[in-house]
């Protein structure tokens, strides 16, 4: 955790964070990373069709909880998961250090 810590921080003070503002980038970066990570490993574990029926069925039946869930196509969709967390992870550098 210390290492990847080091590299996060160590790329945004190349990019001329300091002080709190690179204390937050480094925070927001990796509870992305890891939020990013967790979600991927769950979805994996549900690489099976009949487990991930049972989840949209929940989703579907419980659409008055889950409003935007019921309709985004977030279950079906099949997006690959390397081009939503470049996305992610593009829109996030570009606010806390710009374009590059």
């Amino acid at each position: 955790m210390l290492a990847r810590t080091e590299f996060i921080q160590a790329m945004l003070v190349r990019s001329g964070l300091a002080g709190p503002e690179l204390a937050s980038a480094t925070r927001t970066l990796a509870g992305f990373v890891l939020g990013a990570s967790m979600a991927d490993a769950t979805w994996r574990r549900l690489d099976d069709p009949a487990a991930i029926a049972k989840v949209r069925a929940h989703i579907l039946g419980s659409a008055r909880r889950y409003p935007t869930l019921s309709t985004s196509g977030f279950v079906d969709a099949g997006w690959p998961d390397d081009e939503l967390f470049g996305f992610g992870l593009d829109r996030i550098l570009g606010q806390l250090v710009g374009p590059s």
